[in-house]
């Protein structure tokens, strides 16, 4: 199943039309490759924080990665969303934000989360 978070235009392209293209064009093949590479680095990636890190660690690192991205301290989340991203449960995520709300870490409100302290948040890397 594949959700997209934004709008997205989707192109698709029948088996024997993509085989043509790679045989005629070798750059088409090697971006294939590249792409399905990079794909499966990000999926080894998510494994490796599933595996390695406590949950309050992953949900740190998914707020500070988003922080840096965007450049705001206010992130537009809900619990669940979060979830899906750092492959956890609602329930789970929910319970660690709500004590790194108890902390002053961050600020929850309905489908926003605050960063009220960067350095707070960088402990629980």
């Amino acid at each position: 199943l594949i959700e997209a978070t934004e709008d997205t235009e989707v192109l698709v392209l029948p088996s024997a039309v993509l085989k043509q293209l790679t045989e005629k064009n070798p750059y088409v093949e090697l971006y294939l490759y590249k792409a399905a590479t990079e794909k499966f680095s990000d999926v080894m990636w998510t494994m490796q924080q599933i595996l390695f890190l406590k949950i309050d660690q992953r949900v740190a690192q998914f707020l500070w990665d988003e922080m840096i991205q965007k450049s705001s301290m206010t992130l537009s989340f809900t619990h669940d969303e979060i979830a899906k991203y750092i492959g956890s449960a609602r329930e789970v995520v929910t319970k660690v934000l709500k004590y790194m709300s108890k902390e002053n870490v961050v600020e929850l409100k309905r489908g926003t989360i605050t960063v009220l302290d960067k350095e707070k948040l960088r402990a629980f890397l």
